[in-house]
């Protein structure tokens, strides 16, 4: 048999077919690429929730006051820990942060075990009206007002009321706690506990 030689008609069929074949493979690859790096420039990048800041100090202009504040938990027995500088004030940290929804909770030492006033000695000279001020790590500042102070035997302290989280009107309060009463050297503890109640204003 006798094979027929291609006509030059069919060669450049052959090449223009080539030529459109290479350029339909390129394209698809620039659509490749250009979809890759549109996906990749528009993508979001899950951003950091911070966390509610935490309160450093504290400022009661009328009794003159102004310390640091630790965050403290709970001891063994359930109770909130105190402060290791007797001179500082405690957070309570189970509880809500500056500014939050619910009850901030900070609690202070009368005195020294010498006797010497400690950071909450004046507390119970507070009245209602009177400013509270709360500064966090991120230089915040939280403006409390007294609304009313009372003073709890230590058996009939309501760890609800203080400690609670809810409340009618749903705002941001701040109560302070400190020792009251008779030191009772056999439980080396004082007989009542002072508490000053606060709302927030700003």
């Amino acid at each position: 048999m006798f094979r027929h030689k291609p006509s030059w008609l069919n060669i450049v069929l052959f090449f223009i077919a080539g030529i459109l074949l290479l350029n339909i493979v390129s394209l698809s690859r620039a659509v490749s690429s250009s979809q890759s790096k549109t996906a990749s420039s528009t993508s979001v990048e899950p951003k950091s929730v911070d966390e509610p800041a935490v309160p450093l100090f504290i400022m009661i202009p009328s009794i003159n006051l102004k310390a640091k504040i630790e965050p403290v938990g709970l001891v063994q027995d359930a109770k909130m820990a105190n402060p290791l500088n007797k001179q500082n004030a405690a957070w309570f940290n189970h509880g809500s942060k500056p500014g939050e929804k619910g009850t901030a909770v900070i609690s202070g030492h009368y005195d020294t075990t010498t006797g010497a006033p400690s950071v909450f000695y004046h507390l119970s000279e507070l009245n209602p009206g009177d400013e509270i001020d709360l500064f966090d790590n991120e230089g915040h500042k939280y403006a409390y007002l007294v609304d009313r102070k009372q003073v709890y035997a230590n058996d009939a302290f309501p760890i609800d009321e203080v400690f609670g989280q809810t409340g009618d009107d749903d705002k941001a309060r701040l109560n302070l706690i400190t020792c009251e009463g008779t030191y009772d050297r056999a439980a080396q503890n004082y007989t009542h506990r002072t508490v000053v109640y606060a709302r927030l204003i700003e």
